[in-house]
């Protein structure tokens, strides 16, 4: 990674700290031949394959950061396991956490990029120590204690990106992952990959999941809303499983404490609440027995236990709890399917292809109008002096057109005299779009128009697509700027 003099200077300009913190920020960076000491200290690794991790300290090494924090160890291992005395190491720092069961965590980092294996077996060495590392470490399932050794690593409002098999966001089996991925994490985004994302290696269907690491205060709301509802459903059960014992078998309700003073309004208003939907009128007017004969395959579906997730969650049906506590912490999630993602690979090689998952800036933030013209101009006067040239060359032929092959060659450097002369006056009508179009764009000291900042004008962009412009073109991904809409009701 390339960090150059303008990006240091705009993050050096917006430290508003203590001086300790811009003197590290010095330190690190702002000297040419540092720009990548920051990684020294900062940048984690973890990779259990030999070759690859080697070859990734190879490259720290020749990009001048180091190697030292990249472990090549399994990374579901007990963080003690990841220890390096002669360097410092904040990987192998772990402390117990009450809401966590009491299991160790690690809590020193503040973003992960990576792609765990997919459904792979891990070494018995790993195996042993599971269950008492990770919630779920009985399911044993690789991709997902990621997921939750992720959580163990990120401190509070840490951030993740992580490529994922999409059968974790869709099917039974992984429900209790996406339980914990929401009590844990705020959801940013999925984004679904084309099946084609990862071939030859892998055909799996695969997502990019983006989400944000809780604090206490947002656990602590999530545990207090899934204890209150946990109780609820529990009790709404009851009462239905009551209900059916009276109403329909025909036990006396004066055995049910918990029913006994319920009216049949009651009763329609709790079944309703149990099923989480509202009664028709119809329904409403049903008899009591009718009305729960009707809604029993709701209700023994809304009565089903989810015992695998009981440990951590509580015996209850999680689905019908979820539901409840997604609509109090309702929040927008991103949700997007790539078709394209840049390339495909064929038995060939790699094709290019379109991209779904960014936009290049294209049009930089800042440009040096001079610097432009100057280029521009330099280019038609080589082209000047070259047409020139070649005329003079034409024109020193002159009279010698009777000699065998002078004619042809005077034509042919008239021509190409004249074709460069064309090419001039190109560059000369080109220079005089591109400086209209930055004049319009860009304000007095070259910085982009607030206007222009989407980069969705169609001119500024085919300026900057101009082959003769491709020095000046960003190759920065363009972030757009977030509008949240806010409502009173």
């Amino acid at each position: 990674m390339v960090i150059t003099d303008a990006v240091k200077r705009r993050h050096r300009a917006e430290l508003h700290t203590n001086r300790s913190v811009a003197d590290r920020f010095d330190e690190l960076l702002m000297p040419d031949h540092r720009e990548h000491k920051w990684a020294r200290e900062y940048l984690y690794g973890i990779e259990p394959n030999f070759d690859l991790a080697t070859a990734s300290k190879v490259n720290m090494i020749l990009h001048g950061d180091g190697s030292s924090n990249i472990f090549q160890k399994d990374g579901l291992k007990p963080f003690r396991f990841y220890d390096k005395p002669s360097v410092p190491n904040i990987l192998n720092i772990a402390h117990p956490k009450p809401e966590y069961a009491g299991k160790e965590v690690n809590e020193q980092f503040d973003a992960i990029a990576t792609n765990p294996p997919f459904s792979v077996s891990l070494d018995d060495e790993t195996k042993r120590f599971l269950e008492g590392e990770f919630l779920f470490g009985r399911k044993k399932n690789s991709e997902n204690l990621f997921v939750e050794r992720w959580w163990q690593l990120l401190k509070a409002g840490g951030r993740l990106a992580a490529v994922l098999p999409e059968s974790i966001f869709d099917t039974t089996e992984n429900k209790y992952i996406r339980l914990l991925l929401f009590r844990f994490f705020k959801i940013v985004a999925v984004v679904s990959l084309p099946q084609i994302a990862f071939e030859p290696y892998t055909q799996t269907k695969t997502s990019l999941l983006f989400a944000r690491k809780k604090n206490t205060a947002e656990l602590d709301k999530w545990d207090r809303l899934w204890k209150d509802l946990s109780k609820e459903w529990s009790d709404l059960s009851t009462r239905v499983k009551n209900y059916r014992k009276v109403f329909v078998d025909g036990t006396a309700q004066s055995r049910y404490p918990s029913i006994k003073t319920d009216t049949e309004d009651d009763v329609s208003a709790n079944l309703a609440r149990f099923l989480q939907v509202d009664l028709t009128p119809a329904e409403a007017a049903l008899p009591i027995k009718d009305l729960l004969e009707s809604k029993a395959a709701l209700i023994d579906d809304a009565q089903l236990v989810d015992t695998d997730t009981g440990d951590i969650f509580g015996y209850v049906n999680v689905s019908w709890v979820f539901v409840r506590i997604a609509a109090e912490l309702d929040h927008r999630i991103f949700i997007a399917e790539a078709r394209q993602v840049g390339y495909k690979r064929t038995k060939r090689g790699e094709r290019p292809q379109p991209n779904d998952l960014f936009d290049l800036e294209i049009a930089p933030a800042k440009i040096d109008t001079a610097e432009v013209k100057q280029a521009y101009e330099d280019k038609a006067a080589r082209l000047d002096k070259d047409a020139a040239s070649l005329a003079a060359k034409a024109k020193a032929l002159d009279g010698r057109e009777k000699e065998p092959g002078k004619d042809a060659e005077k034509e042919r450097l008239e021509a190409r005299a004249k074709a460069v002369q064309e090419q001039a006056a190109e560059v000369r009508a080109e220079i005089a779009r591109v400086l209209k179009q930055i004049e319009r764009c860009y304000d007095a000291k070259g910085t982009l128009r607030k206007a222009m900042r989407p980069r969705d004008d169609a001119n500024l962009l085919a300026v900057f697509n101009l082959p003769r412009m491709d020095r000046w073109r960003s190759e920065a991904i363009l972030v757009r700027e977030e509008r949240h809409r806010t409502s009173s009701t």
